[in-house]
């Protein structure tokens, strides 16, 4: 990742969404230390910041991912998502 991307990821963690989640074959969202799965209707995920990763030479997408049930994370992709999707 670039080192703009990090600062944000860290200054996201320190905001209180420390918390992984990735999204599922399903198009679930999986807690990844809980175990947790989620529909995607009951998660609100926002884009919130994005970066040119020098590594994989591709763009990637931060997202901060609510649950109904309150918790808080982020979620790093390479596309982008468009509603809860």
């Amino acid at each position: 990742m670039n080192s703009l991307l990090t600062k944000q990821v860290i200054d996201l963690h320190a905001r209180g969404y420390h918390l992984d989640f990735a999204i599922t074959a399903d198009y679930g969202v999986l807690c990844i230390q809980s175990n947790s799965f989620f529909l995607s209707e009951a998660v609100e995920l926002r884009l919130a910041a994005q970066g040119f990763d020098q590594l994989s030479c591709c763009q990637k997408y931060v997202y901060t991912v609510e649950t109904f049930t309150g918790e808080q994370g982020l979620l790093m992709a390479d596309v982008v998502f468009c509603g809860n999707r």
